[in-house]
């Protein structure tokens, strides 16, 4: 190696080792969260460095060499407001998509203002969700899917608030699906639709119009070098929000679509009787996005219905004349009613559905928007909640959601004869087995515990608590007992590795079946079967079943007989059969083309309520033994389980999940179902 190539080396090596405190795997790492990408970043600025050096040219080696450093200078910038700044950080709500933009998913933030303070999460699809439910769950399809701007997402307001939520309890056999996504324009939300929405294969199609800025600017949207910055830079994210020169609300609130200029109006204001070529061309642009919309949720199978929500300034004539007097208005220039008479005769032409929310906010005793905010307090939501209410009150819900929020409530049984109802909850990190009346009003805990508490039942004299406790993913749960009077625990499942789930008391309260198995050496889990254990001698049987799975036991026919679910060899599917405690014989009461779960037995031992899956999600069925019929008595998108009778053949409480929402439900059949002789 001669001297002038040594000195070549000795330079590369010298600014490779500047450019790696520059470009330092380990601050990239911080900044980005994967060391692997860091690393191979590292990597290929000493490649890109090496390549221009070897082109042996002085001035673009040291553009090369200044051009990284000033990159690292500004991702040194970011990394050190993320981590110092952290206080000081805007969080990004949105991701760019093409065409459009949406909420970017596992969110968790609280916005706090002196008007409101509302907690806001989503899950991993960017759809809103409550403080109880896990963001990792997600809903494939939907029957009622909400599109629209801030006011569908209504970030100003708890998830519970929401429009979309509060029709929930009503229409609680459909997923509803609230897609809103603040400062969207009509462009964005066709696009959105087209490219996501349709996949949610909605029957009906929610469109929210807002008069506050929905009829002007009227564009496709593309995504600036702006767009980006703001997407991925907290720092200038903040220098955008924070240092950025704006000025002041006029009349120190927002007041669109008014302007304080003559030529605002005109150009913008769809309540201005006088127009313009920039005013006429938004709202032919509007109209055609609407026709486009529309045609296409007709292609798709769907309805539109089209909300439109009013201004402000429609709503309050007291907050219309400190407009009108402040921007020195002529008042002959305004239509406060044409947004209504536009939209009515689009509804007319095109044949959509339009829900003009013009007179019920007008004529709420609660003004419903915020004082300052433009958006809706929770009294404008439930004001739309009523609407719609009132609109699809032909397909209102058949049964009653009884449970308050998502705390996945499940596994209901009837505690006494006063239709007090004992279920699992989970809440607050934690497992409770807890009781409550029958309008759920009347929250009580009886136990609370980290581990799993399931499958809760009394006997019948309300003095045993029954339940399963432990891990089901890992099948290491047991069955175990607590006296009410005296709070002492007992363990059913302690000899021999013996684990168990879902048991149940017979008639007398003295004996326990549930579904059972055991662990070997290896801790290989065998084939589960179903036990008896007798509480006055301490005795455990195994019943002679055969060698598939079986789950789900109750006593049947003055406990003389066992009911339960088996896997059948042949079909592979869960089949309801009996076991005789006398003679043991073993009969196959119902077998489908699809499997059952969740049997339970009517008071009067007729009816056999169950969960089928028999088109991909479960809905609850009724069986009549003595007329060997079956009726289907749910039949939704979501799922529904563990029914239990109630003091009669005609009630039923079950569980369900609809989309982000769950809960426990009470549904009482119908006489052409029951038969009462």
């Amino acid at each position: 190696m001669t001297i002038m190539d040594k000195k070549k080396f000795c330079e590369i090596i010298a600014c490779w080792a500047v450019l790696l405190l520059l470009w330092n795997p380990i601050t990239l790492w911080l900044l980005l969260g994967n060391f692997i990408i860091s690393l191979l970043i590292s990597l290929l600025v000493l490649i890109i460095y090496l390549a221009v050096y070897s082109i042996n040219k002085e001035r673009p080696i040291i553009w090369c060499f200044n051009i990284l450093m000033i990159g690292s200078i500004f991702y040194h910038a970011e990394l050190v407001f993320r981590i110092i700044y952290v206080d000081r950080d805007i969080p990004n709500l949105y991701e760019i998509r093409d065409g459009y933009y949406f909420n970017k998913p596992f969110l968790n933030q609280v916005f706090d203002t002196n008007e409101y303070s509302a907690l806001y999460r989503t899950n991993g699809h960017g759809y809103r969700i409550d403080n109880e439910t896990n963001q990792d769950e997600s809903v494939e399809k939907c029957d009622w899917l909400f599109i629209g701007d801030s006011f569908t997402q209504g970030a100003q307001v708890d998830y519970s608030q929401l429009f979309s939520s509060l029709i929930y309890r009503d229409f609680s056999d459909k997923i509803i699906v609230n897609a809103g996504i603040s400062g969207a324009s009509i462009c964005d939300e066709f696009n959105y639709y087209k490219d996501e929405g349709v996949k949610l294969s909605p029957k009906v199609v929610f469109l929210q119009i807002g008069v506050f800025n929905d009829f002007y600017n009227v564009n496709e949207r593309s995504a600036s070098w702006k767009d980006y910055l703001i997407d991925y830079s907290s720092l200038y994210r903040y220098l955008e929000y924070n240092l950025s020169t704006t000025g002041e609300l006029p009349l120190c609130r927002w007041v669109e679509p008014f302007s304080p200029t003559e030529q605002g109006n005109i150009d913008y204001n769809i309540l201005y009787k006088p127009s313009s070529a920039v005013k006429e061309r938004d709202l032919l642009a509007f109209e055609s996005y609407l026709k486009k919309f529309h045609q296409l949720v007709k292609e798709n199978g769907a309805e539109l219905v089209v909300l439109l929500i009013p201004s402000k300034e429609q709503v309050s004539d007291a907050l219309l004349s400190e407009v009108v007097d402040a921007f020195n208005i002529d008042t002959n220039n305004l239509n406060m009613h044409y947004p209504s008479i536009m939209m009515e005769q689009l509804s007319n032409t095109y044949g959509f559905k339009l829900i003009d929310l013009y007179d019920d906010f007008r004529s709420s005793y609660m003004f419903p928007f915020f004082d300052v905010d433009e958006h809706m307090n929770e009294w404008g939501h439930k004001i739309i909640a009523n609407r719609i209410r009132a609109e699809f009150s032909n397909v209102l819900c058949p049964y009653s959601c009884l449970s308050t929020s998502n705390t996945n409530d499940r596994y209901p049984t009837v505690y006494n004869n006063d239709g007090h109802i004992l279920y699992q909850n989970y809440s607050n990190g934690k497992y409770h087995i807890a009781l409550n009346n029958s309008s759920f009003s009347d929250y009580q805990e009886v136990v609370s515990s980290k581990q799993e508490l399931i499958h809760p039942t009394i006997s019948a004299n309300n003095e045993t608590l029954l339940y399963t406790e432990g891990n089901q993913d890992n099948w290491q749960t047991e069955i175990v007992t607590i006296n009410l009077s005296n709070g002492v625990k007992s363990v059913v499942t302690l000899e021999n590795n013996r684990f168990g789930a879902i048991p149940q008391f017979n008639s007398t309260g003295d004996k326990i079946v549930y579904a059972s198995w055991r662990s070997d050496s290896l801790g290989q889990m065998s084939t589960p079967t179903i036990s008896v254990y007798d509480m006055t001698i301490g005795v455990t049987e195994d019943l002679q079943l055969g060698n598939e799975e079986c789950w789900r036991p109750v006593y049947w026919n003055n406990d003389s007989e066992i009911l339960y679910i088996q896997k059948d060899a042949s079909t592979g599917k869960f089949v309801i059969r009996s076991y005789s405690l006398q003679d043991h014989n073993i009969t196959t009461i119902l077998a489908c083309d699809y499997d059952i779960w969740d049997i339970t037995i009517s008071p009067s031992n007729r009816y056999i309520a169950y969960a089928g899956n028999e088109s991909g999600n479960w809905n609850l069925y009724l069986y009549d033994i003595k007329q060997k019929t079956t009726s289907k008595i749910t039949n939704s998108l979501g799922d529904e389980w563990d029914p239990a009778f109630g003091n009669n053949d005609k009630e039923i409480w079950f569980a369900g999940t609809s989309g982000m929402n769950n809960g426990i439900f009470y549904l009482t059949l119908d006489d052409a179902i029951i038969d009462n002789n």
